[in-house]
């Protein structure tokens, strides 16, 4: 049962201002997905601790879970036209300057990076730099959305350590699973909507043996639901597609977790490509 079903649901029995309350909800739930509960009860004309005591009788944590559930379920249902048109339509309810916008937006950004960090597993992220350092060779798979995500981490662990492969589109992923084995990780990166063929490499790794690291925006995703090890990535945005900088935020611990841990190998893989750019003249001279 989705989150408006829920509140269509249990709204009956509420007392008269909570059904109130609810009734705002359900019909403007793209809307209160992203306001303050202020904001909520200046549009009801109810209490900020009526609006909450709404959500928890709906059966959330409070109103926060209850936003966390909106959002969730907005980003499984809506293209990325809807996006950018509720987007605009929440812009335009804000009546913000251009300098509150702006700062309201980096302030998005800033929640996206705290609730990932507030999600995160100390141990589950050890382990995961454990299986990268010794794995005899890592495949990194991410399409449409994650092609980013997938080409950042992969073009940086590959200038500390050999044998890694990135796999972003259709063209060539039974050849870069082929073989696959025990000894071998798949990292891969999912967001809403979930691509089937980004899933059917994952889960193609896995049954090779591969031990799976999953970078998703949900412990119920397709692809967390394949992985040993499953980080939660908040991608929250308010325009047309999903913020990758709490994904890269995470890349960036991985690999700085993976560099501390194997110092003399980074070391000597970027001397080895120093040498090499300096003999390509990659770089250029002022």
């Amino acid at each position: 049962m989705n989150v408006l079903e829920t509140i269509k649901e249990r709204m009956s029995s509420l007392p008269r201002t909570q059904k109130k309350a609810a009734s705002y909800f359900y019909d403007n739930w793209e809307k209160v997905a992203y306001l303050s509960t202020s904001e909520v009860s200046a549009a009801t004309g109810l209490s900020q601790a009526t609006i909450v005591r709404a959500t928890v009788s709906l059966g959330f944590g409070g109103f926060v879970d209850f936003q966390e559930s909106l959002r969730e379920f907005i980003q499984h249902r809506l293209s990325t036209v809807h996006r950018l048109d509720r987007s605009q339509k929440i812009v335009q309810t804000k009546k913000n300057s251009d300098q509150e916008l702006i700062g309201s937006l980096f302030q998005k950004l800033m929640d996206n990076l705290d609730s990932t960090y507030r999600k995160l597993n100390t141990q589950d992220l050890i382990s995961a730099v454990k299986l990268i350092s010794t794995a005899r060779r890592v495949v990194v798979i991410g399409m449409r959305s994650s092609v980013a995500a997938a080409h950042y981490l992969g073009f940086n662990l590959s200038m500390i350590r050999d044998n890694v492969l990135v796999v972003s589109s259709d063209h060539g992923v039974a050849e870069a699973l082929a073989y696959l084995s025990e000894a071998d990780v798949a990292i891969s990166f999912s967001f809403p909507r979930y691509t089937k063929t980004a899933v059917r490499a994952t889960k193609t790794a896995r049954d090779l043996g591969a031990r799976v690291i999953a970078i998703s925006d949900s412990s119920t995703s397709p692809i967390a639901e394949l992985a040993d090890i499953g980080f939660i990535a908040e991608t929250n945005s308010l325009h047309f597609n999903h913020s990758l900088v709490a994904v890269i935020g995470l890349i960036d611990v991985l690999l700085f977790l993976l560099i501390r841990g194997r110092q003399a190998e980074a070391r000597e893989h970027l001397a080895n490509l120093e040498k090499q750019w300096e003999s390509l003249g990659t770089f250029h001279r002022g």
